[in-house]
């Protein structure tokens, strides 16, 4: 059986790990022979296998994982040498399937309808005399 490593952080900040509700921090990480255990500083807890985030097993030093000392992501490093941080938005969006419905009705909601976009161009053009002004030659 793989080796597990844990950091437990003893600070337990107000925050909740809601899109909507400030920074999503982490409390402790376990990493496991295919897949990472989290505990949130809101309560949450979850697992991230490692292939949903782009990386598999073999290719991770998991003797090296821990959460950052602002508690905003884990550090990690792959058996080459290479270390990296995962930031916790980013793992909370792959544990938590309520989280990640969260963050995409958000992006979405970010998003214009090709109506919308052909609307606001019509409405939304500069004043003809922009057009009608002669324009130096720059080159």
């Amino acid at each position: 059986m793989a080796e597990t490593s844990e950091i437990v952080s003893s600070a337990v900040p107000e925050q909740n790990g809601s899109p909507h509700h400030g920074k999503c921090l982490i409390h402790s990480v376990r990493a496991g022979v295919s897949a990472l255990s989290l505990k949130f500083e809101d309560g949450y807890s979850g697992t991230v296998d490692y292939v949903s985030i782009g990386f598999e097993p073999h290719e991770l030093d998991l003797g090296v994982v821990r959460v950052t000392s602002s508690k905003d992501g884990i550090d990690m490093a792959l058996k080459e040498g290479q270390s990296f941080v995962m930031d916790a938005e980013t793992l909370r969006y792959f544990a938590d399937a309520e989280y990640a419905y969260e963050v995409d009705r958000e992006v979405e909601r970010c998003h214009i309808s090709p109506e919308r976009f052909d609307k606001l161009l019509e409405t939304s053009r500069p004043p003809q005399s922009w057009y009608d002004e002669v324009q130096p030659k720059l080159w």
